[in-house]
């Protein structure tokens, strides 16, 4: 499961730098250009849910979970249960000497399950992509296609990730905040996991291939056109689904977050990206836009 608080709170991520891209922000890029419409850009704070046990095989914690489940159905009848701490550990808590516990019936434990069932399959596309997503990058990390790195803690310095490595991780805990342990190649705890933009956007040309069929048979104008408006559009899908997820992301740090495609102009992501990929997430026009001629125009007054 991805660490939610660190997915949610971008500005908080290292920089990237001319040469290498955190790893986060692959992952972002890279949803929407495999999944394209798919990619809702809220896979990364997906919470995932688990199973409830079957009836009466529960903990505390699940009976806590399917009492959250039922508090708002009308029929279900609360039945507390209170649990007295032990002597042994009033002097730890002397404030708590009873814990709130619940009873239920089997039919109300089938109904929770079948609504946390509910939940769960709601989740299920959007973790199935996110999934997909990352065993993808880790797949090209083993290979060698993308090149990774960690950052050397207190200095813009990278050191690079032998590929054999990847293939001993574990893809979920990786992602929790897109760091590696690496006490063996530099000391100390988690260092942030890059990748080299070359490699990235390498990887990125090879997965739009199919876009980019009988681009090659045009002529050198219609083909630069072509290759420019594959660039926009992956930029508009790519910008859609952040907003999606963070819609008071602000133009500058929208751009900022369309670099890691490939080169796009300003003024192509003000006048086509920007406004594109806001309507594409139903968000309203944005404030501050050019005025219109009439707007332009000043009042006449008569002068007598």
């Amino acid at each position: 499961m991805l660490n939610i608080g660190f997915w949610d709170n971008d500005r908080n991520w290292p920089a990237d730098s001319k040469s290498h891209v955190f790893l986060a922000r692959t992952l972002q890029a890279l949803g929407p250009e495999m999944f394209l419409d798919e990619w809702k850009g809220n896979e990364t704070k997906i919470v995932r849910v688990d199973k409830l046990p079957p009836y009466p095989f529960s903990n505390f914690r699940d009976r806590q979970k399917v009492h959250s489940l039922l508090e708002g159905d009308t029929d279900y009848e609360e039945k507390v249960i209170y649990i007295e701490f032990p002597p042994s550990i009033e002097p730890l808590k002397p404030s708590v000497s009873k814990a709130h516990d619940y009873d239920f019936t089997v039919e109300e434990w089938i109904k929770a399950d079948k609504l946390n069932e509910s939940y769960i399959n709601a989740r299920k596309p959007g973790l199935l992509r996110l999934d997909q997503v990352k065993a993808r990058i880790v797949e090209e990390l083993i290979s060698g296609r993308l090149e990774g790195y960690i950052k050397l803690p207190g200095s813009n310095e990278f050191a690079p990730v032998p590929e054999d490595i990847w293939a001993t991780i574990k893809i979920d805990k990786t992602f929790e905040r897109c760091a590696l342990n690496a006490p063996v190649y530099v000391g100390g705890d988690e260092h942030p996991i890059f990748i080299t933009r070359a490699s990235f956007l390498a990887f990125l040309e090879r997965l739009r291939a199919t876009a980019f069929e009988g681009v090659g048979e045009l002529h050198p104008g219609e083909r630069r056109t072509a290759t420019k408006n594959v660039t926009i559009d992956r930029a508009i899908r790519h910008l859609t689904g952040i907003l999606r997820a963070s819609p008071d992301l602000t133009r500058k740090d929208a751009l900022q977050s369309c670099k890691i495609l490939g080169s796009i102009s300003e003024n192509a992501f003000r006048t086509r990206v920007w406004r594109q990929a806001r309507d594409a997430a139903g968000l309203p026009p944005a404030k501050g836009g050019r005025p219109s001629l009439k707007a332009k125009t000043p009042a006449v007054s008569s002068v007598r």
